[in-house]
């Protein structure tokens, strides 16, 4: 599938990021701000039920706090208190006149409590049940409700709890009345004795005045009373029909309530719709009722829901200015540049003319982007200038080169004769290559053969030089011993001295003596002549030894150095054996090389062919 963005211009991309960037943040202001002020709103309203659960709860509390008290006032009456037994089965009805004065007065009483404090039917009962007084003016006065017909009813239950002490009896169906009543009542005593009971049927208008009275000014709102059968004790705006006793309401909040539990929470009412509601327990003197504030949710919501409305419909104004400005300043500031970009550059493309430039009269990016642009139009404009001039230049370099294309044509034909020349050349070479290592090869093998002879020699010149330093050290000993002979000749000749001294000293007598010495002192002469000859022929033999020996020595050298030369011969020829090997297998290589050449010459001059075709084509060109 096809991206529709790529296909949608600058500018309306930039309008549709422009839309969805204020669109986005305009709208995560608008729930947050929404969530805050209905948060707000909740607990606003969470506060206010609970201060109007609070206020009618103390205003029923306040209101049967008072009836008690206002009742006890007028059992301490000591009208009532003294005579309540005295009353006679001919008491009157509420609107009658008693013949007895006791009974007047006793009625005097009572409608001074009904008109001050606005009293519903009063009931006075003796201490054996009998119902002796009432303001209601009912069939029930003088039964007696411990054994009589109405002996089960609501009062009769509200003279046995009075009996006890102050106590609050629930509504209930009563049949003298023919509709609902519920009852206070309490004992009277004279002193400490007990004289009977006084009932007061409890105000169902007043309760209702309170429950109905609005405290919530911003919303509807329904405060009722529902009793421990889940029946509603008090009348509501929100359903026409009389609810007293009549509608049951069996919600969370009620159940929590009767519990005793007291609080506020989300929850359903009787109707099923979504409501806050504050509820809490009324029990004082027996009677257990949930007293019950409830404002429906949408209620609530509603003015954070107006806001939200008006906020969503400036946000579609500020939508449509910001796309109306948007689109206004895009088109006016890119898209109309862009545009005009786009028409030079068709008109370049379509007409090849690069003379064309933008005036677009701006500083920033846009106008910078448009100077760039001529700048890239102008120098296009010298580049293509230039490849002219260029192709001009080729067209004739085409054509030299097509010159030189034939005469390396025709160098390529020479070549490729060359080549064919040099190949049986080559041969030739490799063949007189093959003889030379032949050759080598019987040269390194006669080396090799001198070479041991040669080593041989150089042998025996070490043995005789070994030789010759032996006879040197005999001469130098036969010297030494001539040495020692002339020093004995010496010595002789000295003695033969002095005893040619000593003979002549002895005259006569000595004179056979003297013969003697002079024949041993001639004697030495000569020995010390012979020696000195002996030693001058040794001393000319141990020079002519020295010589021989130098000779020897230098002869030995000169052994040593033919062999290491006759030794590098032979390691020469070697190697240029081995090199002229190498020669002979290089040489067939390059009999192939030159082969490939011969074949590469031939394409090339195939090739130089095509080019000077080619160069001929591009001349023309």
């Amino acid at each position: 599938m096809k991206n529709p963005l790529k296909k949608m211009s600058v500018g309306n991309k930039l309008i549709t990021i422009f839309l969805l960037i204020i669109f986005m943040s305009l709208l995560v202001t608008t729930y947050i701000s929404y969530t805050d002020s209905l948060k707000l709103a909740q607990n606003q309203m969470t506060e206010q039920l609970t201060v109007v659960r609070d206020s009618k709860l103390s205003e029923i509390k306040k209101l049967f706090s008072n009836l008690k008290a206002e009742m006890r006032l007028l059992r301490e009456n000591d009208l009532i208190k003294e005579n309540l037994d005295q009353l006679q089965d001919q008491g009157r009805t509420g609107d009658s006149v008693f013949s007895n004065s006791i009974n007047f007065r006793i009625n005097q009483q009572i409608s001074i409590f009904q008109e001050e404090f606005g009293w519903g039917n009063t009931y006075l009962m003796d201490r054996e049940g009998n119902l002796v007084y009432t303001t209601a003016g009912t069939e029930d006065l003088n039964t007696n409700l411990n054994n009589g017909p109405y002996k089960d009813s609501i009062l009769a239950k509200a003279f046995k709890q009075g009996i006890k002490g102050e106590a609050i009896v629930d509504f209930a169906y009563y049949e003298p009345l023919d509709r609902a009543a519920g009852f206070i009542s309490m004992p009277v005593y004279n002193e400490e004795n007990f004289q009977g009971v006084l009932a007061l049927q409890i105000p169902s208008e007043k309760i209702n005045a309170i429950m109905e009275k609005k405290e919530l000014k911003e919303v509807s709102g329904k405060t009722f009373l529902v009793g421990s059968d889940y029946l509603m004790r008090s009348n509501t705006s929100f359903i026409e029909e009389d609810t007293f006793l009549n509608y049951r309401v069996e919600t969370e909040a009620v159940k929590n309530a009767l519990k005793g539990d007291r609080g506020i929470e989300l929850t359903t009412d009787f109707s099923g719709e979504e409501v806050y509601s504050a509820f809490a327990s009324l029990n004082m003197d027996g009677l257990n009722w949930a007293l019950v504030s409830e404002v429906d949710q949408s209620e609530v919501a509603a003015p954070i829901n107006d806001l939200l409305q008006k906020n969503i419909t400036l946000l579609v104004i500020v939508i449509l200015l910001a796309l109306f400005t948007s689109f206004y300043m895009i088109k006016t500031i890119i898209s109309k540049p862009i545009t005009k970009m786009r028409d030079v550059l068709n008109k370049i493309r379509e007409e090849n003319d690069l003379r064309q430039q933008l005036e677009i009269n701006k500083e920033d990016e846009i106008g910078r982007l448009a100077q760039d642009l001529n700048y890239t139009i102008k120098s296009l404009q010298d580049i293509i200038n230039g490849a002219k001039n260029i192709s001009r230049n080729v067209s004739s370099s085409a054509d030299k080169i097509s010159r030189e294309n034939e005469n390396l044509s025709n160098r390529t034909v020479d070549q490729a004769s060359a080549l064919e020349e040099i190949s049986a050349n080559m041969e030739e070479i490799t063949a007189s290559i093959e003889e030379v290592a032949a050759g080598a090869e019987e040269a390194s093998k006669s080396g090799k053969k001198n070479l041991a002879i040669v080593r041989e020699g150089s042998e025996i010149v070490d043995e005789t030089i070994d030789s010759m330093a032996d006879v040197t050290r005999s001469s130098q000993q036969i010297a030494e011993i001539i040495g020692t002979v002339n020093e004995i000749a010496s010595q002789t000749n000295l003695l033969a001295l002095n005893a040619a001294i000593e003979a002549a000293r002895a005259g006569e007598a000595g004179r056979g003596f003297s013969v003697v010495a002079s024949e041993v002192r001639d004697l030495a002469e000569r020995t010390s002549k012979s020696a000195g000859e002996i030693e001058n022929i040794i001393n000319d033999i141990i020079v002519k030894i020295k010589d021989g020996n130098k000779l020897i020595n230098k002869t030995g050298k000169n052994l040593t150095e033919i062999v290491e030369t006759t030794a590098q011969t032979s390691e020469t020829i070697d190697e240029i054996s081995e090199s002229i090997n190498e020669q002979a297998s290089a040489t067939e290589e390059i009999q192939e090389v030159i082969l490939e050449i011969d074949n590469n010459t031939q394409k090339n001059a195939k090739l130089v062919e095509d080019i000077t075709d080619d160069s001929e084509k591009l001349s023309q060109e």
